[in-house]
């Protein structure tokens, strides 16, 4: 019986430990994005903004700024849901760059189409008839 409550104890703590180690994971990674959002926005401050490649660079950095967040929101949250929103945000980064060749576009367009179908059927579980929207 003492060896089975001990074994117990055991796994409590390697659980609690695992969440700690998360969350200091997650304020590390916090932090970091911070650091480097901070950095990339007084660089955005110099730029010739009448020029298209530097808007491409903003939206590039804003997704990329928010797949930061996406992936800390991850290591606290641990759902399905989340990993198919933070690959969402990676194919779209993905397709909005200028140079990505037509096949690359092609493979996106699909991956980002599995992934959205995916997302409904697990997350938003379609509806049974147009009568479930009234209610």
């Amino acid at each position: 019986m003492k060896i089975r409550q001990f074994v117990n104890t055991i796994k409590k703590a390697r659980h609690s430990v695992l969440e700690i180690a998360e969350g200091f994971l997650a304020l590390v990674m916090f932090f970091a994005v911070l650091y480097f959002c901070f950095n990339m926005a007084e660089s955005f401050l110099y730029k010739d903004w009448s020029n298209t490649s530097v808007m491409y660079e903003f939206i590039s950095f804003v997704l990329l700024v928010l797949l930061g967040f996406e992936l800390i929101r991850l290591i606290l949250v641990h759902s399905i849901a989340v990993v198919m929103e933070l690959m969402l945000l990676i194919i779209a980064r993905k397709m909005l760059y200028p140079e990505i060749a037509a096949l690359d576009l092609l493979y996106c367009v699909i991956a980002f189409l599995l992934t959205v179908g995916g997302y409904y059927f697990y997350e938003l579980k379609p509806l049974k008839s147009l009568e479930d929207i009234t209610k």
